[in-house]
């Protein structure tokens, strides 16, 4: 999809909910002559301004499943950050340990 698509699946949304571009940069706090620009592929927004219009617009860009997939993605790579950071701590502590018993058969 590219931003264009993007751009007209928003307008459609807003005339299809029958928002003027005035009301809906009113609801998202911008500029309308801003926002004519971006609907006409002229200006681009940040994405939390774009994830405002969405959620007035009540719009979704992904379908229900890739959005699960996105989160389950997401999941996955928490879990795996956390599993990361454990394993890290482990080869610290076992690099100590070892440092420690070098230590030891060096005094003997």
């Amino acid at each position: 999809m590219t931003s264009f698509d993007i751009e007209k699946r928003i307008r459609a949304a807003r005339i299809s909910k029958g928002l003027s571009q005035y009301d809906l940069a009113f609801k998202v706090d911008m500029d309308q002559s801003h926002y004519s620009k971006f609907e006409r592929g002229k200006a681009s927004l940040s994405i939390s301004c774009i994830a405002k219009i969405l959620e007035v617009l009540e719009l979704e860009i992904f379908p229900k499943s890739a959005s699960r997939a996105i989160q389950r993605s997401s999941f996955e790579i928490d879990f795996l950050k956390k599993q990361n950071e454990q394993l890290e701590r482990q080869v610290r502590l076992i690099e100590r340990m070892i440092k420690i018993i070098k230590r030891g058969s060096q005094g003997k």
